[in-house]
């Protein structure tokens, strides 16, 4: 079985600014921070869940519960489906990566 594997926020998609702005909207309605810092270099580990950690271990001194994990994650991605749905221009495919994925596929 071959495998690829791609990061999709620059390598298959120009979704950059609408994941920053959702993920910011995220935040501020799940814990109340209005002024995450989005320079992804600057957390420990720049993943999702690690910058949600250090964000709330930062302001709380406690880490987020699962709960509150799994609770962000569907108020974020409800966030991208609503940018998706009155924002369509701001999910845009880098151009020919459509040909690059045909020839995966052969």
């Amino acid at each position: 079985m071959d495998l690829v594997v791609f990061d999709i926020d620059g390598t298959l998609t120009r979704t950059n600014e609408v994941d920053e702005a959702c993920f910011r909207e995220a935040v501020a309605e799940m814990f109340g921070i209005k002024d995450c810092v989005t320079d992804w270099g600057a957390y420990t580990h720049s993943t999702d869940s690690g910058i949600i950690d250090e964000l709330v271990r930062s302001r709380r001194g406690t880490p987020p519960t699962e709960s509150e994990l799994e609770d962000f994650l569907s108020m974020f991605l409800r966030h991208l489906q609503t940018h998706a749905e009155h924002r369509p221009e701001s999910f845009r495919k880098v151009p020919g990566v459509d040909a690059a994925i045909d020839r995966l596929r052969e």
